[in-house]
């Protein structure tokens, strides 16, 4: 999780606010959903023993190993639904019976998600450069991409050169996927009973080796591997924790989806159109994510990754 939605966001970010002008169109879109995820990272790194979910891994060095060993080879795209579901050789067939995906749902909601970011994107390409030689040309785009693909800097893999509008399109969506997707988490059905009620949690299993699937284990026995019942508590008030405290900014603004709009010149500019028409789709899925609808929380979907 941390490594899909905070590293390679957060490092794309960054280049980001060092390289672009405030006043470009790239950095009105993806500035106000930029703040908070850098200094979470890093608090995130220097307090791991305070503040880390109650894992085998225990130290911030042990993490940086991880993801260090997770990311070898892996290129930017990914970390996308449609990459990853190919990847994985997971095929909507295998899990339909009347709707899409409908025996895998979390999957259906990714692709959903994916698709209205996709169009939101394909709004705000199509309306600030006329054609594929305006990209071309962008000096600062291109800056971006340089600085983010740089070991020094970025360090992303597998960004493609920015020579048309489909490349361009191919990046934002992904990253604006990122950041928004990632407000899921604050929601009480993703933490109750999704997360809170799974019997075992893998990352909290109390000794390193695995035994053989064949191998057979008295109750005792078999206790000594799963987690411990202060474990699963302080797992549980780790989701807890995000569910239930208010987001610093409202991916919804609370004045309405029509309220600060990113872009100059109001509801006369199409990609503010574009944004409304995403809040409205966050908005629904909101409301539909809750089955029954018991009170939605609208506001507690965040504008950016916080935590």
């Amino acid at each position: 999780h941390v490594y899909h939605w905070h590293i390679v966001t957060a490092a794309m970010q960054m280049t980001l606010l060092n390289t672009m002008p405030r006043d470009h169109a790239i950095y009105q879109l993806l500035a106000p959903q930029s703040d908070y995820l850098i200094t979470f990272d890093t608090i995130l790194l220097l307090l791991w023993s305070e503040i880390g979910p109650p894992t085998s891994i225990s130290t911030s060095y042990q993490y940086l190993k991880l993801i260090n060993t997770f990311a070898t080879k892996r290129s930017f795209f990914d970390d996308d639904p449609v990459t990853a579901l190919s990847n994985l050789g997971l095929h909507e067939a295998d899990f339909t019976v009347t709707e899409p995906w409908d025996q895998y749902p979390i999957v259906a909601h990714y692709l959903k998600f994916w698709q209205a970011t996709e169009d939101y994107i394909d709004a705000f390409v199509e309306t600030t450069y006329p054609d594929d030689s305006a990209v071309a040309s962008d000096g600062d785009l291109q800056k971006w991409m340089l600085e983010s693909a740089k070991p020094g800097e970025g360090n992303i893999r597998g960004l493609p050169p920015m020579i048309d509008k489909k490349s361009l399109k191919s990046v934002l969506t992904s990253l604006v996927y990122r950041i928004t997707m990632h407000g899921c988490s604050r929601l009480s059905p993703t933490a109750n009973p999704m997360l809170t009620f799974v019997a075992n949690y893998p990352p909290c299993l109390q000794q390193t080796t695995i035994p053989e699937p064949g191998s057979t284990f008295d109750t005792r026995q078999l206790c000594q591997w799963l987690p411990r019942t202060g474990v699963i508590g302080k797992m549980t008030t780790f989701y807890f924790i995000f569910v239930f405290s208010t987001p610093y900014t409202p991916f919804v603004p609370a004045a309405g989806v029509d309220s600060g709009l990113f872009f100059p010149n109001g509801l006369l500019d199409p990609r503010n159109k574009a944004l409304v028409r995403y809040r409205n789709f966050v908005q629904d899925f909101i409301r539909a994510y809750y089955s029954p609808p018991d009170s939605p929380q609208i506001g507690q979907w965040p504008l950016n990754i916080e935590t």
